[in-house]
């Protein structure tokens, strides 16, 4: 048996903010501009950052459609459309705050995220 990296599949941004939490409270969060609260169902910008020591993707603030994020200049970032869900976890019996990410939109990519160079336009 020969040592292989494992595969690996290529995502959108919105493919892989998709289901991604966004907070413990499942009823809800706030603008991390404006402070503005933001419930499940509002239309949100979301910042996914890939911290190198982890290499997972998180979101780590959302704000309102209207206003700016601005992500960190020290580890790749991706700002993505998309809209606050309730997600359930059955096993833990617990819900939480997630992401749907809108399928048919540009992202801005910040500081080489994965996938580089490209702007996603497909779902």
């Amino acid at each position: 048996m020969t040592d292989q990296p494992p595969d690996e599949l290529a995502a959108s941004p919105a493919q892989i903010a998709t289901g991604l939490p966004v907070a413990a409270d499942p009823t809800g969060t706030s603008c991390a501009h404006c402070g503005r609260p933001l419930r499940s169902g509002t239309p949100v910008s979301a910042l996914l950052t890939r911290p190198a020591e982890t290499g997972t993707w998180t979101i780590p603030a959302v704000a309102c459609r209207d206003c700016p994020l601005t992500p960190p200049a020290t580890r790749p970032a991706v700002v993505v459309a998309g809209t606050l869900t309730t997600c359930a976890q059955p096993r833990a019996q617990t819900h939480h705050l997630c992401l749907t990410a809108d399928s048919h939109q540009s992202h801005r990519a910040y500081a080489s995220p994965t996938p580089t160079d490209t702007l996603d336009t497909t779902p």
